[in-house]
């Protein structure tokens, strides 16, 4: 899985892609973020436990 941050001023993203074949859990700060872009429609994070299991290939765009 790779992530990053990126800032500028107020803006936030972040963006994560499971580039394995294979389904990852990873656990973030979700709270505040809502999915600006992704591959998997539909798909909801759980900021309640931070705890998230990406589809292989997965890409999520994520802003604040």
């Amino acid at each position: 899985v790779l992530a990053y941050r990126r800032t500028l001023e107020e803006q936030q993203v972040l963006v994560v892609c499971n580039l394995d074949g294979k389904r990852r859990n990873i656990k973030a700060a979700w709270s505040g973020y809502r999915i600006l872009l992704e591959n998997y429609e539909g798909r909801e994070i759980n900021p309640e436990d931070g705890i998230y299991t990406m589809e292989p290939y997965e890409l999520m765009v994520l802003g604040k």
